[in-house]
């Protein structure tokens, strides 16, 4: 966490490298801090990552892990770096955007984890680790429509699915108790959500 003082705190202080249970310690402390402090974050993610890969996390670490208010939140660019923190846990839906097309026309619609494409793929293991995968809009999306020549946002469409966004995240998932995945059984719905990120602008031919 804090390379350039690690000869005082392993040669002088004898202070080991930071265990899981101190890393949840800095995440809950993040909330707390003086906004926004994206750099720390990034690093406090990559940590999670490497300690994902090299242990893995118990049930018990994993639960604590998931109600840190320690996600950064983006829902529109003017947003940067981003708007506000959540938990896994939480009741607001988010989505993970991992391809920049993704980030780019859902941001548009429903909020998305503010990290760039390249920093989510480098973490993927951990927002795995965290059983988050139904999150990442790679799975959900099948195809998105780009719109060629000049683009203009599309106010009022662009409300009404922000209006209706906590209704459709809802449908994003598989039922935990009989693997049902709406998208792929009501041939409507599934029509309409991948054209979600399509029809939030408009464009003339160039």
């Amino acid at each position: 966490m804090y390379p350039d003082l690690e000869t005082l705190f392993r040669s002088h202080l004898l202070i080991p490298n930071a265990g899981i249970e101190h890393l949840i310690r800095e995440a809950a402390a993040i909330s707390r801090l003086e906004q926004p402090v994206a750099p720390r974050i990034e690093k406090l993610f990559l940590a999670f990552t490497a300690h994902v890969k090299a242990r893995g996390f118990d049930a018990d670490q994993k639960a604590k892990i998931q109600e840190l208010e320690m996600f950064p939140i983006v829902s529109t660019p003017e947003n940067e770096p981003y708007l506000y923190l959540t938990s896994v846990t939480s009741k607001k839906p988010w989505l993970i955007a991992d391809r920049a097309n993704f980030r780019t026309q859902f941001q548009l619609v429903m909020p998305v984890l503010a990290f760039s494409v390249e920093f989510v793929l480098k973490i993927k293991r951990f927002l795995e680790a965290l059983d988050l995968k139904d999150r990442f809009l790679s799975d959900l999306a099948t195809s998105i429509t780009e719109a060629h020549g000049d683009v203009n946002l599309h106010k009022e469409l662009t409300l009404r699915y922000r209006a209706r966004g906590k209704y459709l995240f809802r449908y994003f998932f598989r039922s935990s108790l009989f693997h049902w995945h709406p998208l792929k059984h009501d041939s409507g719905l599934y029509r309409r959500t991948k054209l979600m990120g399509s029809t939030c602008v408009k464009s003339s031919a160039a």
